[in-house]
């Protein structure tokens, strides 16, 4: 990503947000990251580069969600 976004780690957190038991951890980790899901320019880079052709930006909208609900 050119902005920076840890997209891989987004996804991670995102999917573990889920469990009740570590909830408040991975908000807290993604409060933390210095670039989150709102520096996104939907350049689409992630997207061309995605070998199994997922849609990456709006995956990591619904994960932003999650984490900041």
């Amino acid at each position: 990503c050119p902005e920076g976004i840890p997209i891989y780690l987004i996804q991670e957190l995102g999917d573990k947000v889920k469990v009740p038991q570590v909830r408040e951890l991975c908000r807290d980790k993604y409060a933390r990251q210095k670039v989150n899901v709102e520096a996104c320019t939907e350049c689409g880079e992630c997207e061309e580069k995605c070998p199994y052709h997922l849609p990456i930006h709006k995956m990591l909208k619904e994960k932003h969600i999650l984490l900041t609900a």
